[in-house]
């Protein structure tokens, strides 16, 4: 099997594009143009002018991200903490039951009476082996990538192309 070239940057392309390429250039490039043309677009930081099927796009690949380059610890750590509170909803509604409870039980470990952005972040600030621990272990489930988020969320835009805006 011949393996795909990434597609560099989002260029400007429509989202007919982006998805034409499927085939040509690996799924993940494909995801992250979307990602990046929505960041290009509404900001960096949390907007409220993204649809929820773009803050679902945005939670997916934030999780996936940051896990698979530090851990969960690095997800919890870094600017994409402001989609944990959805994420595992987001996981859900791209048909992702696994990766799902992974992300549910990392959050559980955090030991939280709610679950915000301001919580896991003072949270994080505390030394706590026993959570690293845990942390650790889920995320070498989730390095397994039995659920391809790729794929799921590259079919998760192709059908709601309308409702993602680049």
């Amino acid at each position: 099997m011949t393996k795909l070239p990434s597609l560099k940057d989002y260029t400007g392309q429509t989202m007919d594009g982006l998805l034409a390429l499927y085939g040509q250039v690996t799924t993940f490039s494909i995801v992250f143009a979307v990602e990046r043309a929505l960041n290009l677009k509404f900001g960096y930081d949390k907007s409220e002018e993204l649809t929820p099927k773009e803050r679902t796009l945005l939670a997916v690949q934030g999780i996936e991200r940051e896990v698979m380059n530090g851990g969960f610890d690095q997800f919890f750590t870094n600017s994409s903490v402001e989609y944990a509170p959805v994420v595992v909803a987001a996981l859900e509604e791209i048909d992702c039951p696994k990766t799902a409870n992974l992300a549910q039980q990392a959050i559980d470990t955090l030991q939280l009476p709610e679950v915000t952005v301001e919580a896991i972040e003072a949270r994080m600030q505390t030394e706590d082996e026993a959570r690293e621990d845990t942390l650790n272990a889920l995320d070498q489930e989730f390095f397994k990538y039995e659920e391809r988020l790729d794929e799921k969320l590259f079919a998760y835009i192709r059908a709601n192309k309308d409702c993602i805006r680049v």
